[in-house]
């Protein structure tokens, strides 16, 4: 579920004069005005504070819903009033409903989370079209324009234009909270370090879903980061890059299993935080041999005490460490342990993602492979 942070800051509702523009360009203004702030705005302080969910994620599910209610209500008018296109609104329905499986139902069950009854919700939708019916009928003026807007909707499926993707990124979070490995397969993006400064010498190429918030690095250690708020949770890969004296004819069994035993290798992974367990053992990662540590910390801040469980893959490229770290921080540790289950499929897709190079190698296949954007 689209969620909450520790830091969350609570902004006054959309005036009016920001709600004209809530909504694509691409719809007409009536489009782009049925979500109002009246309905979305208003009940956010009465209903969401008390889930502590972020206001900003409220306005993005409305504005969602809004895309959603008006675009079956267009494709409804042109089934009723020109029978002979029904294959093609067939077509497109089947289309809409196999990118975002059952996205009414999951939209309905978000905004429920923030506190409203079904039957709330529901008259939400209605005082939103209750204003837009002409608008939206005029939109449907002869059977060419039902034919050009069937196409322009199917289009916008798996080419949306930005301000139309900010709302299919929605979706994604949306459908795919209980799967998110299922997002990772429809709608991933590639990544590469090799424009980075630090990156000193390693190209590092993986996949993340393209909902996730992306975060750029520090400048030293860390190279990039990416992060989803689930519920009481957020999850976060984290890429490292750190410079050790090892060559990479040294990152064998012997020397990985050497570095398991050491306890300040652990102690360094750990930093300042409590350990609470740790277990390590070799896999492969990035096409090469790695150490994994699965590990249960305890943080605190401000006298807030934040559970972590995280795994930690570790491999070399020349003479540096490569850590791609996948953790879970929650405000209980079962909820921890829980969302790095829920989340197993989508972690494993991502590491098996991977690949590391020694910068300027350029791999022609293989980067031409992560250059194209995945496809539904």
């Amino acid at each position: 579920m689209i969620g909450l942070t520790a830091d969350t800051q609570v902004v006054s509702p959309f005036s009016a004069s920001t709600l004209l523009d809530i909504l694509p360009m691409s719809f007409s203004s009536a489009f782009r005005c049925l979500i109002c702030a009246v309905c979305f705005g208003a009940l956010f302080p009465a209903l969401a504070l008390a889930h502590g969910q972020r206001q900003e994620d409220f306005y993005r599910l409305g504005r969602a819903t809004g895309y959603v209610l008006a675009q079956d209500y267009v494709v409804g008018q042109i089934a009723e009033k020109y029978p002979e296109l029904s294959t093609s609104v067939a077509q497109f329905n089947d289309a809409f409903n196999k990118r975002f499986p059952a996205v009414r139902e999951k939209l309905e069950q978000h905004v429920m989370g923030f506190g409203l009854t079904r039957e709330q919700f529901q008259g939400i939708k209605d005082n939103m079209l209750a204003g837009s019916r002409s608008e939206l009928n005029a939109l449907v003026k002869n059977r060419e324009d039902a034919k050009r807007l069937l196409l322009g909707y199917t289009m916008r499926i798996y080419m949306p234009d930005a301000e139309e993707r900010e709302v299919v990124l929605t979706l994604n979070d949306v459908v795919f909270d209980e799967q998110p490995e299922r997002e990772f397969d429809v709608d991933s993006v590639a990544y590469s370090s090799q424009s980075l400064p630090n990156s000193k010498g390693v190209d590092i190429r993986l996949r993340v879903p393209a909902s996730w918030e992306h975060k750029p690095g520090n400048g030293s250690l860390i190279l990039d980061s990416w992060h989803k708020i689930d519920g009481h949770a957020r999850i976060s890969l984290i890429l490292m890059r750190v410079p050790v004296k090892m060559k990479s004819g040294q990152w064998g069994d012997q020397e990985l299993k050497r570095l398991i035993a050491d306890p300040a290798i652990l102690s360094e992974l750990v930093g300042g935080q409590e350990l609470v367990e740790a277990s390590a053992d070799l896999t492969e990662y990035g096409g090469r041999k790695a150490i994994r540590y699965t590990m249960k910390e305890v943080q605190t801040i401000q006298g807030v005490r934040l559970y972590l469980s995280s795994v930690k893959m570790i491999t070399g490229e020349g003479d540096n460490v490569v850590v791609a770290d996948f953790h879970v921080v929650a405000t209980e540790q079962p909820l921890a342990e829980k969302m790095q289950a829920r989340y197993a499929e989508l972690k494993k897709r991502i590491f098996d993602s991977v690949q590391i190079f020694p910068l300027g190698a350029d791999p022609v296949d293989e980067s031409r492979a992560e250059a194209a954007p995945a496809k539904p």
